[in-house]
């Protein structure tokens, strides 16, 4: 089993952002000479043209706002190489966290994980497929059992998509900082510069505890092992136990990386939420209704006229 699938989908997401963040940092560079005309101007040509006396204030102000300019110059042109940066040491000092075995190479391959939920859940999955192979009628039981497996599977496959949320949205923010960054030049749109170091902030908090979470949960998961009955099959109550187990897991390594970064980030994140699955679900179950209705209300509509045509 191998899930390098997922691994592939991350690397070509992350690839594809790091390049668009490069691009995007040629049009920045313009922006910040478009903002250092405009600084000049409104400083420096209002006191020159009117003859006042505060021209040596106003260069002042313009040679700091000159200083300012060339850190967000600065700030653009690393920008990648510091997300770079910023992520692998946010990864790897949550990785740390379970003592070693663990590394960000781990972290960022979710393929690992699911093959673990896959590894995991295989005694389940060997006994259900034996039974089957038999007549019984002990039907609660073998839905137990699969219930157990699926569990397993669905608690690691969750955890795995989180994985690769929080990458691709720390890349997200990269790319979106290269952009709003130039514009916080000014003071009047400083809110700009707030919003992308919000969020970068929040989707470090993110990398970190789900980095936590998962450095110490996976190599927990790897050397649990199922209690046998004395025929050598995973029991009842094991089966039951490690596939709550693992949803329980699911859980905790989604929601609480997610409100960390949202508070870190004052609750600028794209964090997804359970509400935010709900919604979604929701959402779609209306779309699926409105095309149920809409033919039902256009043949309610046109059978009148049929009607009256025949």
């Amino acid at each position: 089993m191998n899930a390098q699938l997922l691994n592939d989908i991350v690397s070509a997401f992350v690839a594809a952002l790091e390049a668009g963040t490069v691009t995007l940092g040629q049009y920045s560079f313009g922006l910040l000479a478009i903002a250092a005309t405009l600084a000049f101007y409104f400083q420096v040509g209002p006191q020159v043209a009117s003859g006042g006396t505060g021209v040596g204030d106003a260069l002042a102000g313009f040679l700091l706002l000159a200083i300012k300019i060339g850190v967000f110059y600065w700030l653009v042109l690393h920008l990648p190489d510091l997300a770079r940066a910023a992520f692998d040491t946010f990864a790897q000092w949550g990785a740390t966290v379970s003592g070693g075995g663990f590394t960000r190479q781990n972290f960022v391959s979710p393929a690992e994980i699911v093959d673990t939920g896959f590894r995991m859940a295989r005694p389940l999955r060997d006994f259900t497929s034996n039974i089957l192979n038999f007549f019984t009628t002990d039907t609660w039981t073998l839905l137990a059992y699969q219930v157990g497996y699926y569990s397993v599977l669905i608690g690691f496959f969750v955890v795995a998509l989180h994985v690769m949320m929080v990458i691709i949205e720390f890349n997200l923010a990269a790319l979106v900082a290269t952009v709003l960054l130039p514009w916080a030049v000014f003071p009047a749109l400083a809110f700009y510069g707030d919003f992308v170091v919000a969020w970068l902030t929040g989707a470090m908090v993110r990398v970190l505890l789900t980095a936590a979470m998962v450095s110490l949960g996976l190599p927990l998961f790897q050397g649990l092992k199922f209690t046998l009955s004395s025929g050598g099959d995973p029991t009842f109550y094991s089966g039951l136990l490690v596939g709550g187990t693992a949803v329980m897991f699911a859980i905790l390594s989604w929601v609480l990386p997610s409100r960390a970064a949202a508070i870190a980030g004052r609750g600028v994140s794209l964090g997804l939420t359970g509400s935010d699955v709900v919604a979604g679900a929701a959402t779609g179950a209306r779309f699926a209704t409105l095309g149920v209705r809409l033919p039902l209300a256009a043949f309610r509509t046109v059978s009148p006229l049929l009607k009256a045509a025949l």
